[in-house]
């Protein structure tokens, strides 16, 4: 398997908060937007190891933040989505 740098970790990680982000401002509003983003980090430092694919993990992460803030939110979420 290939190594993956850290610049390129961060690049990936940096697209995917980023997609993330402005996903959840379109459908729910800029005042989710930080709640989102802290809760996007904490998923993120929840997973136990990285490996040669970062993409996967910071997309399980953005899946997984995304369940976890529809679980707090107005069922519009979800339904704009």
């Amino acid at each position: 398997m290939m190594a993956v740098s850290l610049a390129q970790m961060m690049s990936t990680a940096e697209r995917e908060l980023g997609a993330f982000l402005l996903a959840v401002s379109e459908i729910a509003g800029t005042e989710q937007v930080e709640e989102a983003g802290a809760l996007w980090i904490q998923m993120l430092e929840e997973v136990d190891q990285f490996n040669d694919n970062p993409q996967h993990i910071f997309r399980q992460t953005t899946i997984k933040a995304l369940a976890e803030l529809s679980v707090d939110t107005e069922p519009r979420l979800l339904a704009a989505s």
